[in-house]
């Protein structure tokens, strides 16, 4: 934050003032101040005030404009310090969605593992039983075979009697 204290300072001070003479010196010095004050009056005073009152102003506007960028740059460091805060929040927020989002893919992973095993069991049963009705169509299709071979006169009761005996 700016100081404006010390703008105030330069505000109080903004106003130039003519010089009032005095002497130190004991009975003389008010003599000698009076002849210094009517000598300025006579060769500088004239030309001197206007430019006294030239930078007075000059020192007023610096000083109003000194006054206005430090209000200005105190709003905006307020205004900073609230974004500042905001933006701690939001990243606090943030912080913790990034905490539940982790642990919710950390226990969709744990489902998907075990779905996983759960699929590759599967398939492994499906394919042992693929493998199982192959070998029966296999067998099937040799038995299809010796049907067709035996000889068509023997009753088809008598055939297993006669492979058994055979």
């Amino acid at each position: 934050m700016v100081d404006l204290h010390n703008i105030e300072r330069l505000q109080a001070r903004s106003a130039l003032e003519e010089t009032v003479f005095r002497s130190r010196l004991p009975v003389i010095g008010p003599l000698i101040a009076w002849f210094r004050a009517a000598w300025n009056s006579v060769s500088t005073k004239w030309y001197v005030r206007p430019l006294i009152a030239q930078q007075s102003e000059f020192n007023a506007l610096v000083a109003g404009q000194l006054r206005s960028i430090a209000e200005h740059i105190n709003s905006q460091e307020t205004r900073l310090s609230e974004l500042d805060r905001r933006l701690g929040e939001q990243a606090d927020r943030s912080a913790q969605q990034h905490a539940w989002t982790a642990d919710r893919i950390g226990s969709h992973e744990g489902r998907l593992h075990d779905l996983s095993a759960w699929l590759i069991a599967q398939d492994r049963e499906q394919s042992e039983a693929i493998h199982d009705l192959a070998e029966i169509r296999v067998q099937l299709g040799q038995m299809r075979k010796r049907l067709v071979q035996m000889p068509a006169s023997m009753p088809r009761g008598d055939a297993d009697d006669e492979e058994r005996s055979g």
